[in-house]
């Protein structure tokens, strides 16, 4: 599977290299001016602008990780609006949707630690924060982790099921934040599944974008909302109604 680890040693190292970029292009132009008037070391401005530093080391990486898996045939861009059939993509969306709530909430049973819940919701009040975990994020993982790695752990097993479970726990562990890895792994094999039963990136992107898209707003605007947050209480026989109507559904 030497497809799959080069596509994850890659996906990591971008962002390594796209943050240590960023830093270069925010700080190195103005530290000795700073260091000057407020005395502050480089590793100082680097804690006090993390969040532009992440912000645009993101970006920067999915912009090389594009052209680098483009200029290896990893994937066209035509892979990413692979025309689906109209009924399988009109059933997929709010089926995503349903169990990505359903999921959150499992989820949230656990109360597993977010340790990233503060830079979370500093990058997501800026637009360039916004759009880089509500748009390009989702479309980049779901290249890495859908197109890229089931593609090729399908070639190597010659089992579905098996690519996307090992799709999923690795989209689960990228992640690195408890809070999250749950929720990454069980989401991941649901994007796996749709994406292998409609053979198309599509469904799987326009879900992506959905979930990334609602958990921003959702530290924005509405964060003591548990109905938003996904932060219920199973005893509660209203959360556990909906807890069940999801599974249903």
């Amino acid at each position: 599977m030497k497809k799959t680890i080069t596509a994850v040693i890659l996906f990591i190292a971008t962002q390594f290299i796209g943050t240590a970029i960023a830093a270069l292009i925010l700080i190195i132009p103005r530290l000795s001016e700073l260091q000057a008037e407020d005395g502050m070391g480089f590793w100082q401005m680097m804690d006090e602008n993390m969040i532009p530093i992440t912000v645009i080391g993101l970006l920067l990486s999915y912009i090389m990780l594009t052209a680098i898996f483009l200029s290896m045939r990893y994937f066209k861009p035509a892979d990413l609006i692979k025309r689906v059939p109209e009924n399988i993509f009109w059933i997929s969306i709010p089926l995503i949707i349903v169990a990505m709530y359903a999921m959150n909430m499992l989820n949230s049973a656990f109360h597993l630690p977010n340790i990233n819940e503060e830079a979370f919701t500093k990058i997501a009040d800026s637009t360039a924060g916004f759009l880089t975990i509500a748009l390009f994020g989702p479309i980049m993982e779901e290249i890495v982790f859908r197109r890229i790695i089931i593609d090729d752990c399908v070639r190597r097993t010659g089992k579905k099921w098996a690519a996307i479970l090992i799709s999923a726990a690795l989209f689960g562990l990228i992640h690195m934040n408890p809070a999250q890895m749950l929720f990454a792994f069980l989401i991941g094999l649901l994007f796996g599944w749709v994406y292998v039963r409609s053979g198309s990136m599509l469904p799987g992107i326009i879900g992506h974008i959905i979930n990334n898209t609602v958990a921003v707003l959702g530290m924005r605007y509405f964060a003591d909302n548990e109905f938003i947050s996904g932060d219920m209480d199973f005893t509660d026989s209203a959360h556990l109604a909906i807890f069940n109507v999801c599974l249903i559904a």
